[in-house]
């Protein structure tokens, strides 16, 4: 990402963290599926590709639950 979430959107993404991980993981069966039928070397780039991307948006996730999670616990404390 050229910026960094700012907060709101960082609880907006924390609180939506358990859709995105289930969209990924419904969509993996039919893209390696694809990737299958397609065959090599198309399938393994569509398989490369669909992993990255989702790798991807998976750590930007995690790194917004935690941010979120750091600062809830900020302001607890």
């Amino acid at each position: 990402m050229a910026r960094p979430l700012t907060r709101e959107q960082c609880r907006w993404v924390a609180d939506r963290a358990g859709e995105y991980w289930l969209r990924w993981f419904i969509a993996w069966p039919p893209v390696l599926w694809l990737a299958v039928q397609i065959g090599p070397p198309a399938g393994a780039v569509i398989h490369l590709l669909f992993t990255a991307l989702a790798g991807w948006t998976l750590v930007g996730v995690t790194v917004a639950v935690a941010r979120t999670r750091r600062e809830q616990t900020q302001l607890e404390a």
